[in-house]
């Protein structure tokens, strides 16, 4: 099997074959040579492990395996922060505290940083946590981006994960007043 056909069959089934796909990424992890395979790989490892499984340690453990063995490179970073994000809702604060010091040392700029890390953070609460928690991470990012005097290297990160909190509250049962405005501020988020 080829990293590619792993990944992308991986994100075209994740949402019905969610196991056999973890199963696949814990199998094929040896394809991963580089930090460009390590983001692919650890952006689905994630997703379907952590946020659909909720299975956070075992999300870490891939993405540790993914990056192992690499060298350091700003390339890197993403899947450090994703490690770091899968960390700590694994409940490992001193593991999410090295893998995010690693990142942030990678990333040479702590505002890219930090809008990664709360965008990382607020795509994991839309598989666990609260609305609340998704809302204030994206609204941090938000302040984060509010003070940068070029968003280029975020803008298309902002743009998928706002478009996806945004379609992710949009099929909520039920909204409070705040949670239905914060949709709709994400959402003019992901068109800007």
């Amino acid at each position: 099997m080829e990293l590619e056909e792993l990944i992308n069959g991986g994100w075209g089934r994740h949402e019905t074959e969610t196991e056999a796909v973890a199963q696949e990424l814990e199998e094929h992890v040896g394809l991963v040579k580089d930090p460009g395979h390590a983001a692919a790989f650890s952006a689905l490892a994630s997703h379907a492990v952590g946020e659909h499984l909720g299975e956070w340690s075992r999300a870490a453990r891939l993405i540790e395996a993914a990056v192992k063995g690499l060298q350091d490179d700003a390339a890197l970073t993403s899947s450090l922060i994703l490690l770091g994000v899968s960390l700590e809702f694994g409940e490992d604060t001193d593991g999410a505290a090295a893998a995010f010091d690693r990142a942030r040392a990678l990333a040479g700029d702590d505002a890219v940083f930090a809008v990664r890390t709360h965008l990382a953070r607020a795509s994991a609460y839309m598989g666990v946590g609260t609305t609340a928690d998704l809302l204030r991470e994206h609204q941090s990012a938000m302040e984060v981006i509010s003070e940068m005097p070029d968003t280029a290297s975020v803008d298309r990160l902002v743009a998928i994960i706002s478009n996806n909190a945004a379609s992710h509250l949009m099929e909520q049962e039920e909204l409070s007043r705040e949670e239905a405005d914060g949709m709709l501020r994400i959402a003019g988020t992901a068109k800007e």
